[in-house]
């Protein structure tokens, strides 16, 4: 793709100094503020003005094909000689963490994954190889999966690793399925598989060894898709109960608070950034590699969705923000009457506007509507940045209470966008 031989050139893709990174996003990310912690509907039409007329005209003088080369970063020279060239470059070279992925397949029994998806067999096979590393340099004789759900990753590293190993989870059938599949599944090593029901996110942190003495010097946490607060709670958990470990990948950070989950680390607190729950959105997007289908897609979708909030603003008064929800895809791609009037009704809007006047505001604004749809795309380039600053404040917040923490892109991004795991050890 374009951006190697940048990343390359720059050399930013290795030996990453954890507070010198941090501190390039936080100050690439502060100039930036109104743009990527405001989204554009909710503060229009103000939010127009924050966006660099340049960088608008630029984008707007393409080609809707080379739109989607630049959306999809597969190549950036249509904008050539542009500063907002330079954003994209400087937005991708801030977010490219090293790669460790695993090139051995594991050695179990085929039938021993049996019921597990693609995904979630990609991600054992390149997880399980940094556990047994773990296990090996680090004295560990119990590996916690928390929202482990039917307990795969315990089965098979109790079952063909040698390895203690505690499903936990706040959803009893979740477990019960696990314990059936034990036995359908014929797991060797059943009495070393534990799987206990506990919500950790309503359980205080000192709570957490009520049930049995599972956070300790011995153990090693695992925390695979921890949504919102949750890894937050893992991450102070391990520093609590003095683990040995913990390998963390976090995701929907729009669920954490804006104030006790972000700018955790002293480094961060001397100087944070503020975000909104608009900014944390941001942060949870999927960044992944982008196909022209799904650009279309967004293409129809946004415009339709900008439209009906400009008909409610300039044609029905509703000055304040409404969250109109979503729908099925297909009807973004019918005319704009037709959605149109399929949401007003649903939120109680009544009116006379015939489909021809519908449809005919629609064509009117246009050209406004491109320009809204652009200011997102000048968003969204913020917003891999603003997810590595949450991530990095959280591996400079295990370091400042002696963890040796790395970070890395332990999955396939295709396969399992969420893919950036935080490895804590306790020296």
């Amino acid at each position: 793709m374009y951006f190697i031989s940048y990343l390359y050139q720059t050399g930013r893709h290795l030996n990453m100094n954890f507070k010198d990174r941090f501190e390039q996003i936080r100050d690439y990310l502060l100039p930036y503020q109104l743009i990527w912690d405001r989204e554009i509907l909710i503060c229009y039409p103000e939010s127009l003005d924050w966006y660099d007329n340049e960088w608008i005209q630029d984008l707007s003088k393409l080609s809707l094909d080379e739109i989607f080369l630049i959306d999809s970063r597969k190549d950036l020279s249509p904008i050539r000689g542009s500063k907002f060239k330079e954003i994209i470059e400087k937005s991708i070279a801030l977010s490219t963490i090293p790669k460790k992925l695993s090139c051995k397949n594991l050695d179990i029994p085929p039938h021993s994954l049996n019921r597990v998806s693609q995904k979630k067999r990609h991600e054992l096979k390149n997880l399980i190889p940094v556990i047994e590393k773990v296990k090996s340099t680090h004295n560990i004789r119990e590996v916690i999966d928390v929202g482990g759900g039917v307990g795969h990753l315990s089965r098979i590293l109790a079952g063909y690793f040698d390895l203690h190993s505690t499903c936990i989870d706040y959803n009893k059938d979740h477990l019960n399925r696990g314990r059936q599949n034990l036995q359908k599944l014929r797991a060797p090593e059943q009495d070393k598989i534990n799987f206990v029901h506990m919500d950790i996110n309503k359980t205080p942190i000192n709570e957490f060894n009520r049930i049995q003495n599972l956070f300790n010097r011995e153990s090693f946490i695992v925390g695979l898709h921890s949504c919102g607060p949750l890894s937050v709670k893992l991450i102070k958990s391990i520093i609590h109960h003095k683990a040995r470990g913990l390998i963390n990948f976090g995701c929907c950070y729009l669920k954490c608070d804006p104030i006790s989950d972000i700018n955790l680390s002293k480094h961060a607190s001397e100087k944070p950034l503020t975000i909104t729950s608009e900014g944390l959105t941001l942060a949870t997007r999927a960044h992944t590699e982008l196909s022209r289908v799904d650009f279309d897609n967004k293409f129809r979708v946004k415009h339709h969705r900008y439209a009906l909030h400009l008909f409610l603003y300039h044609e029905l008064g509703q000055n304040k923000f409404l969250s109109v929800g979503d729908c099925n895809l297909s009807i973004y791609h019918e005319s704009f009457s037709k959605y149109a009037r399929m949401k007003l009704k649903q939120h109680g809007f009544k009116h006379d506007f015939s489909d021809h006047y519908l449809d005919n505001f629609y064509k009117k604004n246009e050209t406004l509507l491109k320009k809204m749809f652009l200011c997102n795309l000048v968003r969204w380039v913020f917003g891999r940045p603003l997810e590595l600053y949450i991530l990095l404040d959280r591996v400079l917040y295990l370091q400042e209470h002696g963890y040796q923490t790395t970070i890395n892109q332990y999955f396939d991004g295709k396969i399992s966008p969420r893919n950036i795991g935080i490895l804590s050890l306790y020296q």
